[in-house]
């Protein structure tokens, strides 16, 4: 019996804490659903933050749509990287369009175990107050 508790409490740890954001400026909410459904069937203990218009930062853009996520993982760094990259381009987002100011769907992460990524993210205000919903 000890051994059993001793190996759950095991694969409990090997979880890690990933804070995503994601925004879009094109068909926002179809593609932030879109998003947040391909997520969930990724992870099913993921949560969402509200949903958040915002002023495109240095563009000249209609309003992204953006919310914050929340989940443990089981993948290390480059696999939660590439699953996001997929549902980035699930959701239609191409180069073509990024160079046109076109966001189908950016999904950033935050925060990763303890690391933190995209460090000039956490400054912006939206961030700021999303986070606050979110107890990781």
């Amino acid at each position: 019996m000890c051994l059993i508790i001793i190996s759950i409490f095991a694969n409990m740890s090997d979880k890690q804490t990933l804070l995503i954001a994601l925004g879009t400026n094109v068909n926002q909410k179809q593609n932030i659903q879109k998003a947040m459904d391909l997520l969930r069937k990724t992870w099913h203990d993921v949560l969402f933050t509200n949903l958040k218009w915002t002023k495109p930062i240095g563009m000249d853009t209609d309003l992204f749509y953006n919310c914050l996520a929340y989940a443990k993982v089981d993948e290390d760094l480059s696999q939660v990287q590439q699953i996001l990259k997929n549902i980035e381009k699930a959701c239609g987002n191409t180069e073509a369009d990024r160079a046109h100011q076109k966001i189908q769907m950016d999904i950033d992460i935050l925060m990763f175990g303890t690391r933190k990524l995209h460090e000039q993210d956490w400054q912006r205000s939206y961030i700021q107050k999303l986070i606050q919903e979110i107890d990781y």
